[in-house]
């Protein structure tokens, strides 16, 4: 774990930020294994670029591959507290708009309704689907006509180069159960 030393008076309240052994204190910077809980924003290209994610906030684990690589990389060494901001190139997130992702699928390969109609399926839906090697994926419907559903396999945010900003909320090392649950993988 990356650490930054300070000597200071022990806090009066439970930070959860800062650890203590023998009267040294410890602010906790992100590195491999921690949890960080952040709030964040992201806008196509630069700061004023169009907004394409409100603020969230998440907590995820560092090294996991929960992130983008190269986000990571910026957030490693913050602490709570800590402002950031991070352009991402496309090829840098999630890749070039691929028109070969995008799948003409047969209608009859999806479920039908009690009246036997697929009228449930409508464009710009979002459909969990599974690919020939079992991974879960996500497609959303471009078109719908009387044979065929045209869905479209690529990363909504692929093509677009990516600004994000935020704030680091919390920083913590993993706990027994969450450092178990890697184990067991």
């Amino acid at each position: 774990m990356t650490q930054v030393l300070f000597t200071f008076a022990a806090p009066k309240a439970k930070d959860s930020r800062i650890m203590g052994v023998k009267g040294k204190f410890f602010i906790m910077q992100i590195s491999l294994l921690s949890v960080v809980r952040f709030e964040y924003q992201i806008h196509e290209g630069h700061a004023k670029g169009v907004l394409l994610s409100p603020e969230k906030t998440t907590e995820v684990m560092i090294g996991l591959g929960m992130l983008l690589p190269d986000f990571e990389r910026v957030l490693m060494g913050l602490q709570q507290g800590d402002s950031f901001t991070c352009a991402l190139l496309c090829e840098q997130a999630y890749g070039k708009y691929q028109t070969e992702a995008v799948k003409a699928l047969p209608l009859q390969l999806f479920p039908k309704e009690r009246g036997g109609t697929t009228n449930w399926l409508k464009t710009g839906m979002q459909i969990p689907m599974q690919n020939d090697r079992g991974q879960h994926i996500t497609g959303l419907v471009k078109e719908v006509d009387k044979e065929t559903v045209h869905i479209d396999f690529n990363h909504p945010l692929a093509g677009k180069d990516l600004y994000f900003s935020g704030k680091i909320l919390s920083v913590r090392e993993a706990n027994k159960e969450e450092k178990a649950h890697l184990q067991s993988k």
